[in-house]
């Protein structure tokens, strides 16, 4: 199954993406999920220099992103369901 993408205004270009970017055995990486931790990477990559312009303390803030980061996911996986 393939998810079919068109970009009509950009001379017609049009690509079949498998949502499934990679898989070991039945464990299965789409890419919507390497998007996801691309952004949340991104963001403390952003973020970090400018802990002190805040005058924050850079160990509290990544501990507390290492507490709220599973926390919301957890969250998120239990609300859907």
């Amino acid at each position: 199954m393939s998810n079919h993408i068109a970009f009509p205004g950009l001379g017609g270009l049009s690509f079949d993406i498998d949502p499934v970017a990679f898989s070991f055995g039945n464990l299965e990486v789409r890419w919507y999920g390497i998007c996801i931790c691309l952004g949340l990477i991104l963001a403390v990559a952003y973020a970090y220099p400018r802990f002190t312009q805040f005058h924050t303390n850079d160990d509290q803030v990544l501990n507390l992103l290492l507490l709220c980061i599973p926390s919301a996911v957890l969250g998120a996986r239990a609300y859907y369901v």
